[in-house]
């Protein structure tokens, strides 16, 4: 399956000038873990959730009206409209990343997946073939079954 089947496709974007406060609100307001920064076309940086907690903890944070190029990621791992989920997947595990930016063959941003979209769809997938297994027993008539002996 590719990743363009997962892909949120309009995800937030904000320039790195854009203050934390205001990008955290957004993601709050949009139920979501990250802004992705973006500048004259091109995407810049990310900023998640986790890195603004991470500042607050090591202090990074200089207040709420910092801008996002402080503390976001620079330059991150992106991506392409034509890769599979298991190349998604590799490329999460390998940088240690649970959203990436996802670009089409012009560079163009086109969307943001995240594990947790992955995720949702493998267990979408697994419910399925587990409602088909259940089906076919339950199709079983039940003399066909071995009896248990004592």
């Amino acid at each position: 399956m590719l990743l363009m089947d997962l892909v949120t496709r309009a995800p937030i974007t904000v320039l790195p000038e854009t203050s934390v406060l205001e990008a955290a609100r957004l993601m709050r307001d949009r139920n979501v873990g990250s802004v992705i920064v973006y500048e004259e076309g091109k995407v810049v940086g990310i900023l998640t959730d986790r890195d603004v907690v991470m500042a607050l903890a090591d202090g990074r944070f200089a207040g709420v009206g910092q801008g996002v190029s402080e503390l976001m990621t620079r330059d991150p791992v992106c991506l392409e409209s034509r890769d599979d989920m298991d190349t998604g997947l590799a490329r999460m595990k390998a940088h240690r990343v649970r959203r990436m930016p996802v670009l089409n063959e012009q560079g163009e941003l086109v969307g943001i997946v995240s594990l947790d979209d992955i995720l949702m769809h493998m267990g979408h997938t697994m419910s399925t073939a587990a409602d088909l297994v259940e089906e076919e027993v339950a199709a079983i008539p039940e003399d066909a079954w071995p009896r248990c002996v004592r």
